[in-house]
């Protein structure tokens, strides 16, 4: 439960709703846990690492002794180093060109990465929305039987409490945000499901006409409508130019998979 396994993945030609262009991934040896982190900047590794190292100590009472990473600038510099050393954190570094020696870092990228392009493709969602996706896919890795660990679940050996699967929902579908702004006005939003959120059980939405990632708890789900842009038009202020103007414009497609048709 001492070990484990560190890799920073980007950067990426398009940035995330966020701006980020980055994603740090940390992973426990034993239960294959996985904590994934969205950067702006590569020089955000070590207080994102730090962040990461606080947490695991207020949660849990596991000892971080090894890690393992690439030789990597953002986990070689001197603050890094220092601060390994004084919480006596045994750093494995690579041998330069091997990323097989961070096999189990370096496989979760392709892992994710696919999985992204599949979620993107599916939801008919830009590129931008990477992050999301990315978020999403670490969610249900944790949530989901690992064969390095005889098919248990990773959620389940790092906590020891068993998963609830009840908000599990299909990534990109249309979703209604149950809001109340007054008695004239409607009592949802449309929105389009991105993830789940962390700590209290509630939902990430995109609302296209705000242009924002929203959190939500009082949700109602159509998984079986996904939500498309007319045209391919994304709906933003980047895209279209004057916000104003991007909401007199805003249009949705139902796409229902031809199966279901049938």
């Amino acid at each position: 439960m001492d070990y484990f396994h560190s890799d920073l993945w980007g950067p990426l030609k398009v940035p995330s709703k966020g701006k980020c262009r980055y994603m740090m991934k940390i992973i426990d040896d034993f239960s294959r846990k996985l904590w994934a982190y969205f950067l702006k900047h590569k020089n955000e590794a070590f207080s994102t690492f730090k962040e990461w190292k606080l947490l695991i100590k207020n949660q849990t009472s596991k000892k971080i002794n090894r890690l393992r990473t690439n030789n990597g600038l953002e986990f070689c510099s001197n603050e890094f180093n220092d601060f390994c050393k004084k919480e006596d954190i045994f750093k494995h570094l690579n041998i330069p060109r091997t990323p097989q020696q961070n096999g189990i870092a370096e496989r979760m990228n392709k892992t994710i990465l696919e999985r992204v392009r599949c979620m993107l493709s599916h939801s008919g969602l830009r590129k931008s929305f990477w992050a999301e996706a990315a978020s999403t896919t670490c969610y249900l890795i944790n949530h989901s039987p690992n064969r390095s660990i005889d098919c248990n679940i990773p959620e389940e050996f790092w906590s020891g409490n068993p998963v609830d699967y009840s908000n599990l929902k299909r990534f990109g579908c249309l979703s209604y945000s149950h809001v109340n702004e007054g008695k004239l006005e409607p009592c949802a939003k449309k929105c389009i499901f991105l993830g789940y959120g962390s700590g209290f059980k509630h939902y990430r939405l995109y609302d296209p006409k705000s242009h924002k990632v929203i959190q939500s708890r009082n949700v109602t789900f159509n998984e079986n409508a996904m939500l498309s842009y007319v045209k391919d038009i994304v709906i933003s202020s980047i895209d279209i130019g004057d916000q104003e103007d991007a909401r007199e414009k805003v249009e949705f497609e139902i796409k229902t998979p031809a199966h279901e048709e049938d």
